[in-house]
């Protein structure tokens, strides 16, 4: 049973890899529910993998599974707003809330890993912990929050949004990617 389970994540693996590239490089098929498709394999695949090993704590890899069922739900949501809601997408928005409860959950599920990896107290390692955080902290509020928390354009729940995620030069809601 061993062989087979390492045989079906390197299919998995390879898979993906064939799919990303293909969705990439192929431009026929590069169309939004198979960028979907690629995202939602992996909150299924953690599912799968927990229930297989059956692992001590399965909490934090649901939480983890969650979060990136969150993400394929926020880009479902973002990049068919004025299908699913027959307007155009506001900022901000539903998608956004689903976005941002990407990182709770991530965060959490990856807090217990480490918690269950070493159970102990390490307060050396949470001073520097905070003391990088706070640095990092203080440097995007500088110069990536601080401009968009003083913008009058923009109302609270704007602001908020604009400030949790996403620096005030990016275009939205995709400068980049190729948008389903």
């Amino acid at each position: 049973m061993t062989e087979m389970k390492r045989r079906a994540w390197v299919v998995y693996l390879a898979l993906g890899v064939v799919t990303t590239l293909a969705y990439l490089f192929v431009h026929a098929i590069r169309v939004g529910p198979l960028f979907n498709l690629i995202g939602l394999s992996s909150p299924v695949v953690i599912l799968i993998a927990a229930r297989l090993h059956k692992p001590t704590q399965r909490l934090p890899w649901y939480l983890i599974a969650l979060g990136q069922t969150f993400f394929v739900a926020g880009d479902v949501i973002t990049y068919n707003y004025d299908r699913l809601f027959g307007s155009e997408l506001p900022f901000p928005s539903v998608g956004d809330f689903f976005y941002l409860s990407v990182y709770p959950c991530l965060i959490a599920g990856l807090l217990m890993l480490i918690h269950r990896r070493n159970p102990g107290r390490d307060r050396a390692s949470a001073i520097d912990s905070l003391i990088v955080a706070v640095g990092v902290g203080v440097v995007s509020w500088v110069f990536l929050m601080a401009p968009v928390a003083h913008a009058s354009d923009l109302n609270l729940a704007a602001k908020l949004v604009s400030i949790a995620y996403r620096p005030p030069s990016t275009s939205w809601p995709c400068p980049s990617l190729p948008c389903s």
